[in-house]
């Protein structure tokens, strides 16, 4: 009886830490589909060099510091969302990585005028 109580807790045990495993790996997964996501985006908003207008060069040049910056910093960005025990939806995700660019880069936040 004990012998048997012993190795349906241990089996619970087991399966608990198999599905926490999982799931952090899902987590992961869907962050670094949110950091591809938004490197693309900003690969495209880079795209506008070809402008004359000064406001569009400088919208350019930040999206391009922000694709490398994610891009160089992926892993640390997802070990902290991991941490952060961030909601796996793309809106959080997006925020997150936004505010976390500007907290390290705060020069190139728009100047109030």
């Amino acid at each position: 009886m004990k012998k048997s109580i012993v190795l349906k807790v241990f089996a619970a045990v087991v399966l608990l830490n198999a599905t926490l495993v999982f799931a952090q790996l899902g987590q992961e997964d869907f962050y670094n589909t949110c950091i591809n996501k938004r490197i693309a985006e900003c690969q495209i908003k880079a795209s506008l060099e070809d402008t004359q207008s000064p406001n569009l060069l400088h919208l350019a040049e930040i999206n391009r510091d922000q694709a490398a910056f994610y891009k160089d910093n992926r892993e640390e960005l997802i070990k902290q969302m991991l941490a952060a025990h961030l909601e796996t939806k793309a809106h959080a995700v997006d925020h997150f990585l936004i505010k976390t660019f500007f907290a390290e880069y705060p020069s190139t936040l728009p100047s109030s005028q």
